[in-house]
């Protein structure tokens, strides 16, 4: 039985070494796909005042036509990171398991390159959980974007049902009078609606400007996560693969 397991643990080691350096192979690629989305999908700082404004307008005109202000665009940015940073999540647990697997038994004399070992292997999963604490960040930003879209809409039901009621009473044939107090009211309404409403929209543009860089900065904390792992695995991956073999000395440095 132990030469049994034996012979399955080198098995998974020789595989786990395998599938680390297609890992790394790939992960020069994946941070520069990450660089690209920053560079071409995401707002410069500079640019906010200016962005401020735009979204603003833009989300004025479509709520006067009925339009729903759903911000797509971040929407689709926050699923665009939570999905990387799940993946980064996933990358760095197969480079802690694959660590893992090479570390040796206990034994007195030459543990450098063991603490070597230990160090990448603390890197990794600091990573790992600094992306996945990432992750776990997006769901709010979708409960918040319900709430305020629901607020927003929620007043403009009102304004709808206002309407609704003036069209209504004046199609079951109400006198001109009434019908003229009916809009005066409704008018009223709508004002008071409206005041509400440009409230929620100030808050929605200020809100979706706030998660545009949150996320932003998300995706840069990713691609960080991929170079300080990336770079410790590549500077020590002799020593993670043999931490006792000759090579390791005291004139070696993990970096």
């Amino acid at each position: 039985k132990k030469k049994k397991m034996e012979s399955l643990l080198k098995q998974q080691k020789v595989q786990s070494t395998k599938e680390v350096e297609e890992l790394l192979k790939g992960l020069p690629n994946l941070i520069q796909a990450n660089e690209q989305v920053l560079n071409s999908q995401f707002p410069s700082v500079s640019a906010y005042s200016t962005l401020q404004q735009t979204r603003y307008a833009e989300f004025e005109k479509k709520l006067k036509n009925g339009e729903l202000v759903a911000a797509d665009d971040i929407l689709n940015l926050a699923n665009l990171v939570h999905a990387k940073a799940i993946e980064a999540s996933f990358l760095f647990e197969q480079f802690s398991r694959w660590v893992q697997s090479h570390l040796p038994r206990c034994e007195t004399g030459n543990n450098f390159g063991v603490e070597v070992q230990e160090m990448v292997l603390k890197i990794s999963k600091e990573s790992k959980a600094l992306v996945a604490s990432l992750a776990a960040q997006i769901p709010e930003y979708h409960w918040r974007r319900a709430e305020s879209l629901s607020k927003i809409y929620g007043e403009q039901v009102s304004e709808q049902e206002t309407a609704n009621l003036v069209e209504n009473v004046t199609k079951e044939g109400t006198s001109t009078a009434e019908n003229k107090s009916i809009s005066k009211n409704s008018k009223k309404d709508v004002g008071k609606n409206s005041v509400v409403n440009s409230a929620y929209l100030t808050f929605k543009v200020s809100f979706d400007l706030d998660w545009i860089f949150r996320l932003k900065m998300m995706l840069q904390e990713v691609n960080t996560a991929y170079e300080r792992v990336c770079d410790a695995v590549i500077k020590n991956k002799d020593l993670i693969i043999k931490p006792r073999s000759t090579f390791a000395s005291e004139s070696h440095s993990p970096y």
